[in-house]
C-alpha cells in the first residue's frame, strides 16, 4: 500500500513537472504564484483572504493543466486540421483565459487594499515575521522546496521525489537544523538535530537513491537558503 501511494505521488509529481518543462505559459503562472505567495505571507493578508487566493492559484493551475492534457489527447487523435478538435482546444484555452481574469479580479481586490497602505504594510511585515519565527521557518522551507524541484527541472536528473540534483531530503533536513539552531539556545538541540541531519542524508546514499555530490549539494542549498533568510530577516 505504501509503495503505491508513493508511486501515485511520483506520478503526479513527475506530470507537474512535465506541464511546467513542456509549457511555457505554466511557467509563466509559476512565477506569478511564487511573487503572489511572498506578498501574501510579507503584507497583511487575512485567512480568509489567503484561502481566496490559494483557491483561486488552484484554479488557474488545474486549468492550465487540463487545458495540456486535452491539447495532448487530441494531437495524439488526428494531427491534421479538424473543425471539432479546434473548437475543443478553444473550449480549453477560454476556461485557461476565464481562470485567470477571476485571478486577476480577486487579486487586484485584496492587494489594493494592502498596496495602499504600503509602508505600513511593510513595517507589519517585518514585525510581524520578527515576533513570529514560525512564518519565516514555513517560509524558508517553502523556498527550499521550491528551489529543489527548480533545481531537477534544470538539471533533468531523477524524479520529483527520488533521486536527482540536489537531494530534497538533506536539503530540508539541514534547514531543519539550521530553523532549529536560530530558534534554539542549547547546543545541545542543534547537534542532536545536526545528527538527524546527517543520518537522513547518509541514508540517501546507503540507498544507492542520491550520490554524494547530490547529498552535499542539498544539504549546502537547505544551510544557505535558511541562513540567509534567518539572518536577513529573524
Amino acid at each position: 500500500m505504501k509503495t503505491k501511494l508513493y508511486q501515485s505521488f511520483n506520478y503526479a509529481m513527475e506530470g507537474l513537472l512535465h506541464v511546467f518543462k513542456t509549457q511555457r505559459n505554466m511557467r509563466f503562472h509559476l512565477i506569478i504564484t511564487v511573487l503572489v505567495l511572498i506578498f501574501s505571507f510579507l503584507f497583511h493578508i487575512d485567512r480568509t483572504e489567503l484561502i481566496l487566493l490559494f483557491i483561486t492559484i488552484s484554479l488557474v493551475l488545474m486549468a492550465e493543466m487540463f487545458n495540456t492534457a486535452v491539447e495532448s489527447i487530441t494531437n495524439m487523435i488526428s494531427q491534421s486540421y479538424h473543425p471539432s478538435i479546434r473548437t475543443v482546444k478553444d473550449m480549453c484555452a477560454g476556461a485557461v483565459f476565464i481562470s485567470a481574469i477571476n485571478a486577476v479580479v480577486i487579486g487586484y481586490l485584496i492587494f489594493s487594499r494592502v498596496f495602499s497602505r504600503w509602508e505600513i504594510s511593510l513595517h507589519y511585515a517585518l514585525s510581524r515575521i520578527k515576533h513570529a519565527p514560525s512564518h519565516l521557518a514555513f517560509i524558508t522551507l517553502s523556498l527550499v522546496t521550491f528551489l529543489v524541484l527548480a533545481g531537477k527541472l534544470y538539471f533533468r536528473r531523477g524524479t520529483p521525489a527520488r533521486g536527482g540534483l540536489p537531494s530534497g531530503h538533506s536539503a530540508i533536513a539541514f534547514s531543519l537544523w539550521t530553523v532549529i539552531t536560530f530558534l534554539s539556545a542549547r547546543v545541545l538541540v542543534s547537534l542532536l538535530a545536526l545528527v538527524l541531519a546527517f543520518l537522513v542524508a547518509r541514508s540517501r546514499v546507503r540507498a544507492g537513491i542520491h550520490r554524494p555530490a547530490e547529498v552535499l549539494a542539498g544539504a549546502a542549498l537547505g544551510v544557505v537558503i535558511t541562513g540567509f533568510l534567518f539572518w536577513l530577516l529573524g
